[in-house]
């Protein structure tokens, strides 16, 4: 009876350890089935939160798709087609690579618009619209390219002054390379100082105001000159297009 009694109270003795070791055996367990899940209030909430993000995560990645595909910084990309390349100059032509816009210079000989007049010409190999690069470049038969990439005709050359072709002087003016002084002339562009007497003669400029409109007679040179605009250095009020040589500077009209 004695050792009976002693089993039993051995027995209610070790519960409480039993009790402890099933609780730690019961964390262990749940532990090991997401021990996150166990533990501080606080920090189970952090780990909810991080094991939470990997779904964010997915949401982060589609956002970054969504960024490479509307340009750097979310902005919309300056291209997606060469059409919406816009700016090329009269030689470049448009491309649209990785979303940005390039502008190379077109192929030598390419045709081009050369404005004003907007006359036809060819892309020279510096990336300029030229009337010609190359004799076969000009409109008519025998015209020969100078070397400043302008068409000169044949009968420009000849010796004669063709004034049926458009020539007021000796192979110069109308459609030929202005016409030196002494040689005949219609207007202005006919001469090389820009200046067409009344007498229909190529010749220097006398005064300030002699020239055409926009122009003025260089006192340096005696030959008309394009007027200069606001900005430009002056040294008297008709060499500016307003009019005004503000001190040593081209201004407004209201200026002066």
């Amino acid at each position: 009876m004695t050792r009976a009694m002693r089993y039993t109270s051995d027995v209610h003795r070790s519960a409480p350890f039993l009790v402890l070791a099933t609780l730690a055996v019961g964390c262990h367990l749940i532990g090991g089935t997401n021990e996150f899940i166990v533990g501080d209030g606080g920090g189970g909430s952090d780990t909810a939160t991080t094991t939470s993000t990997g779904l964010g995560g997915a949401s982060s990645a589609s956002s970054s798709s969504s960024s490479a595909s509307t340009g750097v910084g979310g902005q919309a990309p300056e291209c997606t087609k060469i059409a919406d390349c816009t700016d090329a100059a009269t030689c470049q032509f448009a491309q649209c690579i990785g979303n940005e816009c390039s502008y190379p210079t077109s192929p030598r000989g390419t045709e081009c618009l050369i404005a004003p007049p907007a006359t036809t010409g060819v892309c020279s190999d510096s990336g300029l619209c030229v009337e010609c690069i190359e004799s076969s470049d000009c409109p008519n038969l025998g015209d020969t390219c100078e070397p400043n990439n302008t068409c000169k005709a044949n009968h420009c050359e000849n010796m004669f002054e063709d004034t049926n072709m458009g020539e007021t002087g000796v192979d110069c003016g109308g459609p030929c390379p202005a016409c030196p002084n002494g040689q005949g002339c219609n207007d202005a562009s006919d001469c090389q100082t820009l200046f067409c007497s009344t007498s229909k003669v190529c010749s220097n400029c006398t005064d300030p105001d002699s020239c055409g409109v926009g122009f003025y007679c260089s006192q340096l040179d005696n030959e008309c000159k394009p007027k200069e605009g606001n900005g430009s250095p002056c040294a008297a009020d008709y060499v500016c297009a307003s009019d005004c040589c503000f001190g040593v500077i081209c201004g407004f009209s209201s200026q002066c």
